[in-house]
């Protein structure tokens, strides 16, 4: 048996318009909104952005 072989132009990862929330207390945070990314088999990806910009929360998503 062998494993299928994936398709380079086809992402192995894809989100389209992700939004992550925190509710602190009463009321939600708004971390990560309105975010689309495809991640590519065969290439090198990168994620960057000032801290606290939302790159982890994303990652974690």
């Amino acid at each position: 048996m062998t494993a299928p072989k994936n398709d380079p132009q086809q992402p192995v990862i894809q989100a389209k318009n992700l939004r992550v929330e925190y509710r602190i207390n009463r009321e939600w945070l708004t971390a990560v909104n309105g975010v689309d990314l495809a991640i590519n088999p065969l290439k090198i990806h990168g994620l960057v952005g000032e801290s606290g910009s939302g790159k982890s929360t994303l990652a974690l998503a």
